[in-house]
């Protein structure tokens, strides 16, 4: 990224000397060339991040906030949900990152809280 502001600094700088383009030409093609310059990708320039591992890292801590279920319900109740909740944490981080804003992860949260409730009360309701 560095190298992109740099070199385009270097062009508003001789354009502005020889009178061509203007700075918000300048301005506008340092924003494209970030989002296609190989130094401006995290991991080197491979296209890969390490989101990844901190996706993971937060999916444990959300499972982990969930881990009251341990001393309220059956083991094995309990363990089954700290592993969806494990895996939903991961899609969470996943739309997180892909949207770059936490309102998906919240409406997705939201979506399969309300599902779960609904399961849960027509299996009541079906049961009783």
């Amino acid at each position: 990224m560095r190298m992109v502001l740099e070199s385009a600094a270097s062009r508003e700088r001789s354009s502005s000397i020889n009178g061509g383009v203007s700075s918000a030409g300048a301005t506008m093609a340092a924003k494209s060339n970030a989002g296609s310059s190989a130094a401006a990708r995290p991991g080197g320039g491979s296209g890969c991040s390490n989101w990844d591992a901190a996706g993971v890292v937060l999916a444990v801590l959300f499972a982990l906030a969930h881990a009251n279920n341990l001393a309220t319900r059956p083991f094995w109740f309990a363990l089954a949900q700290q592993i969806y909740a494990v895996a939903l944490g991961i899609l969470y981080a996943y739309w997180r990152e892909k949207s770059g804003s936490l309102t998906a992860a919240i409406i997705g949260h939201n979506v399969g809280d309300g599902a779960e409730f609904a399961i849960v009360f027509f299996l009541g309701w079906l049961w009783r």
